[in-house]
C-alpha cells in the first residue's frame, strides 16, 4: 500500500509525541490484565495510567491515553467506560489544536461506539466529522474514507430505525 501524497501543513499529522514510559508502562500492563481476562486489574491500570496522563499536562499525551483506554474498555465490553474515554480523547485531540488523522480515527471510534449504544443521531454527527478528515488526508476516492462512509451511511440507517421506533412507542 502506497502512502498518501503530502498535505498541507494543517492536516499532516504532527509527531507522535511519545508517552513517558511509565505511563506507557502501565498501559502495557493493562493490556496484558485484557488479555487475561482480568478486567477490574486492567481498569485499575487504565485508571492510574489516565491520573498520570492528566499530571502530563499534555492534550497530546491525554488524548492517546484516554484512545487506548477506551479501545480496551470497549473490548472488554464496558461500553459506559469506553464512552468516557473516548469523548475524552476527542476532547484533548482538539485542545491541541489538531486536524490530524488521529483526531479522525479518534472521532470514528467515539461514533461507533454511540452506534452501539443505539445512539445513532449523535454518533452520525462525529462520524460526519470524521469523514471530512479522511476525506481531506487520503482523498475522498479513498479506501479509508469510504470505509467511515459506509459507517455513516449504516448509522443514518440505524438512526431513521430509532426515531421510527421512537414514534411507534409514544
Amino acid at each position: 500500500m502506497h502512502a498518501p501524497p503530502p498535505l498541507p501543513c494543517p492536516l499532516r499529522p504532527r509527531s507522535v509525541r511519545s508517552i513517558p514510559a511509565h505511563i506507557s508502562a502501565l498501559r502495557s500492563e493493562a493490556g496484558a490484565a485484557f488479555r487475561a481476562d482480568d478486567h477490574e486489574q486492567m481498569t485499575a491500570l487504565l485508571e492510574q495510567a489516565w491520573a498520570h496522563a492528566l499530571q502530563e499536562d499534555d492534550p497530546g499525551v491525554c488524548a492517546q491515553i484516554a484512545h487506548a483506554a477506551s479501545d480496551l474498555f470497549a473490548r472488554a465490553e464496558m461500553p459506559n467506560k469506553a464512552l468516557q474515554m473516548a469523548t475524552a480523547a476527542v476532547s484533548y485531540k482538539r485542545q491541541e489544536g489538531s486536524t490530524d488523522i488521529f483526531l479522525g480515527n479518534y472521532l470514528g471510534f467515539l461514533a461507533k461506539l454511540l452506534g452501539r449504544l443505539e445512539r445513532a443521531e449523535e454518533a452520525l454527527v462525529y462520524g460526519k466529522q470524521a469523514v471530512v478528515i479522511f476525506a481531506n488526508y487520503f482523498g475522498p476516492e479513498h479506501y479509508e474514507t469510504n470505509l467511515v462512509i459506509g459507517m455513516c451511511v449504516h448509522l443514518e440507517r440505524q438512526a431513521k430505525k430509532e426515531r421510527t421506533e421512537d414514534s411507534t412507542n409514544e
